[in-house]
């Protein structure tokens, strides 16, 4: 049985695999170069998200901190380990 991955001999992305090292670092920081100077309009939204996901992380970091008992208690009770 042929799929189309058999008749198609290009690269396919979602084939290739980015470990969490500075391999898969350097392809994402070059992909958002890329897409940065690629199209131009996107930096807004890109500087939008990137305050965003920042802010998020300060809220959950404090979150955690103020409430870090209670986090291992629910997640105990759910049956998942804490740290």
């Amino acid at each position: 049985m042929h799929t189309l991955e058999d008749e198609y001999p290009g690269i396919n992305i979602s084939r290739i695999r980015v470990g969490g090292d500075l391999g898969g670092v350097v392809f994402v920081v070059g992909m958002v170069v890329c897409l940065l100077v690629g199209l131009p309009e996107t930096r807004g939204f890109f500087a939008g998200t990137l305050a965003g996901g920042g802010s998020l992380a300060v809220v959950l970091a404090w979150w955690h901190r103020r409430h870090e008992r209670s986090t291992i208690e629910a997640l105990i009770s759910l049956g998942l380990k804490g740290r």
